[in-house]
């Protein structure tokens, strides 16, 4: 299951976009692998979250919307289900009380992780990251519910995109996070609407002349003006703590998509960069479900590996195989399975509806 399986037809192909992709899942990749150095990630950090979600307004077909939902939430529970597997078999282990396996799985119920407001939320099997799942779910509902909204007239985009910003600075105000992002929702819905007002310019395809190179201009204005917003985006995994509030991270996370799609629409007729991003784009999501399994495996082997050397040497052989050996081919198991289940869910869809 790829992400663009999740936000697009399997015919349509754009490469400015695959491009695009492309380079925000590398530049999440970078970022949480800490590779990404401080002087350019402070620029890219701004756009490099709402860029997935503008590409998925962008690509956004009606019809598609349980297709894209299966999809999402069927990710995001193989790759909690997966690292909850490795953490309830390695932790033990190490001594750890199994009494956080019940939090854990709450939080991937409630789809948020870490709250000091409740308790009963965790972030011990390292599935914090797929906040972005959650979010994606639920703006995408929110989305397709206000779309046609936006149909009629310039001006009822405004007002519609007025009111979800509205809606998430009283939505920050709440002591505590709300389930699979509901409070995050309406920011997110509101860049796939940006997404989908850039699919009716037709921007990833259209020249730069005309009237394009004052939108740009403006964008990089708007863009330069709000720097350094990040802020508003990861922390608490999603919680607003930024005065400037949601508004301003939306104006810049859209210009700097904007300015990023831009330059991807140059970048994919590269024949070297170009095409490496492109299928990075075309496989964001396995790279994106993969990077988290490769985080959590290297902070084992090189955090929580040199702390059982003081036990047994039965126990230190014993953890140093599940380390080095078991936890990967349980991840290449879980995705495979993963896959079929793709496919056989896929398969059913598709007999229900020719029936």
């Amino acid at each position: 299951m790829t992400f663009a399986s999740i936000t697009s037809p399997p015919s349509t192909r754009i490469a400015a976009l695959d491009t695009a992709r492309g380079f925000a899942i590398l530049s999440v990749v970078a970022s949480h692998a800490l590779l990404m150095p401080e002087q350019i990630g402070s620029w890219i950090y701004e756009f490099y979250v709402p860029l997935f979600f503008i590409l998925a307004g962008y690509l956004a077909r009606p019809g598609h919307v349980r297709s894209r939902l299966t999809g999402m939430v069927r990710s995001y529970f193989v790759t909690c289900g997966a690292l909850l597997a490795i953490w309830a078999v390695l932790y033990p282990l190490r001594g750890e009380q199994l009494s956080l396996l019940p939090r854990a799985v709450l939080s991937i119920l409630y789809g948020r992780f870490y709250d000091p407001a409740l308790p009963f939320l965790t972030t011990c099997c390292w599935t914090g990251q797929l906040w972005f799942l959650t979010l994606l779910c639920t703006a995408t509902l929110l989305f397709y519910l206000l779309r046609r909204l936006t149909d009629a007239h310039p001006a009822c985009l405004a007002g519609v995109l007025i009111m979800l910003l509205a809606a998430a600075q009283l939505l920050r105000q709440l002591p505590f996070l709300l389930p699979w992002c509901v409070d995050t929702a309406p920011l997110g819905a509101a860049y796939l609407l940006a997404g989908q007002w850039l699919a009716r310019q037709d921007f990833a395809r259209r020249p730069l002349h005309g009237k394009m190179p004052l939108l740009l201009a403006f964008c990089l204005l708007i863009y330069l003006a709000l720097h350094d917003t990040y802020d508003l985006n990861l922390r608490l995994y999603g919680r607003f703590e930024d005065l400037r509030g949601p508004a301003a991270f939306f104006l810049a996370g859209t210009a700097g998509s904007i300015l990023c799609l831009a330059l991807c629409v140059a970048v994919a007729q590269l024949p070297v960069l170009g095409s490496i991003l492109r299928r990075a784009g075309q496989h964001s999501m396995p790279i994106f479900c993969w990077h988290i399994f490769w985080l959590w495996f290297m902070d084992s082997v090189r955090i929580r590996l040199p702390a059982i050397f003081s036990g047994s040497p039965a126990g230190q052989l014993l953890y140093a195989v599940l380390a080095l050996v078991a936890v990967p081919l349980l991840c290449v198991g879980t995705v495979a399975l993963g896959q079929w289940s793709c496919r056989q869910v896929r398969q059913f869809l598709l007999s229900r509806s020719a029936g």
